[in-house]
């Protein structure tokens, strides 16, 4: 039979030098052999599709981890702030969100600095615009790292949707290499069975033993026993024992 695969399972890369036993297939065959390349070939693909959304689903989940520490480091909430702002959103009387109070503040900033524009000689309004807008920096500072980590987490779950598609393409390509595989083993009737290599090892040890055997001179003498002969080698001949009769 062809030897088309590798130690790995995977069609050998150097058919090309095989062009001559190719050619030399009978047409069925040649057709299995090309649907295992084919098999083949797309499974190796999908393989190495899954390897990189793995490996794009480990790089997210760092960066989203990332998001999420910078932001808890701008806007850090204590379990009793989240419960206080539960109860009050369930009693009606949610907090301002900080959507709302950043645009508030810009909404501020922008009224000071048409009215600092037109009361220059009024440096008590420039001092109040340059607080609100420190003011309405550090209000928009969490909104930055809540976009950062929305927007991670979305990557996020783009790959490892990606991941479970491409494990999902995976499966259904080893299954058809698998069913191509079988059909080009079941197409070569010659190929060389488990069973017949043991049987084959078998007979050569059976002839190797026969072939010992006939070497072997002819034994003479009274028969010795192979534990006697091991102790008359040693020089312990076992010792005849007085028959006392039955116990």
């Amino acid at each position: 039979m062809l030897e088309i695969f590798d130690a790995l399972g995977n069609v050998r890369s150097d058919l090309d030098t095989m062009s001559a036993e190719i050619e030399a297939l009978d047409d069925a065959k040649r057709e299995k052999l090309f649907a295992c390349l084919s098999a083949n070939a797309v499974k190796r693909e999908a393989e190495a599709n899954l390897a990189s959304a793995r490996k794009t689903v480990r790089e997210r989940e760092s960066a989203y981890h990332d998001a999420l520490t910078a932001h808890n480091r701008i806007k850090p909430q204590t379990h009793q702030e989240a419960l206080a702002d539960a109860i009050a959103a369930h009693n009606g009387m949610p907090k301002p969100s900080a959507e709302a109070k950043a645009k508030a503040l810009a909404d501020k900033v922008v009224a000071l600095e048409k009215k600092a524009r037109a009361n220059r000689d009024k440096p008590e309004i420039e001092a109040e615009l340059m607080a609100v807008r420190k003011e309405h920096a550090i209000a928009a500072q969490p909104l930055k790292t809540k976009a950062a980590l929305q927007a991670s987490n979305d990557a996020l779950a783009v790959a490892q949707a990606n991941l479970v598609v491409a494990s999902r393409v995976l499966k259904d390509a080893e299954r058809t290499n698998n069913a191509a595989i079988a059909d080009w083993l079941a197409a070569n009737t010659d190929r060389v069975t488990h069973e017949s290599l043991v049987r084959a090892a078998a007979m050569r040890d059976a002839e190797r033993a026969l072939a010992a055997k006939a070497k072997e001179p002819a034994p003479t003498g009274p028969k010795q026993w192979p534990l006697e002969k091991n102790l008359i080698a040693r020089g312990a001949e076992k010792s005849k024992r007085t028959y006392f009769g039955a116990r």
